[in-house]
């Protein structure tokens, strides 16, 4: 179980998690379990930097330093998605160059 959720930090964070084995192919796949564990730990470190930004800055600078907090400890992998989604559905001018896109 810690090892799965080891995985799992690993996988959606920046965090260097040591692991004491190699992780096999079915490794990854368990630790999918724990990905709302991650999120929810994620959204409380967010939302502690949200109240104390906001006792700082207005809000618009405070969700422009969360936002970039957020690419910071997940390493832009949401964003990185979210650009590739879009490539996909207006990089191609024909169905096949857009498929090709997303492969």
């Amino acid at each position: 179980m810690i090892k799965s959720l080891s995985a799992a930090f690993g996988f959606l964070t920046v965090f260097p998690i040591p692991l004491k084995r190699t992780l096999l192919p079915g490794d990854m796949g368990k630790s999918m379990a724990f990905f709302p564990v991650v999120g929810v730990i994620l959204g409380g470190i967010l939302l502690l930097a949200d109240k104390t930004l906001l006792s700082i800055f207005p809000r618009s600078v405070a969700d422009l330093i969360l936002i970039s907090l957020l690419a910071l400890i997940t390493g832009g992998v949401h964003l990185d998605g979210l650009a590739d989604t879009f490539d996909g559905l207006y990089g191609g001018k024909t169905r096949e160059e857009a498929l090709s896109i997303m492969k």
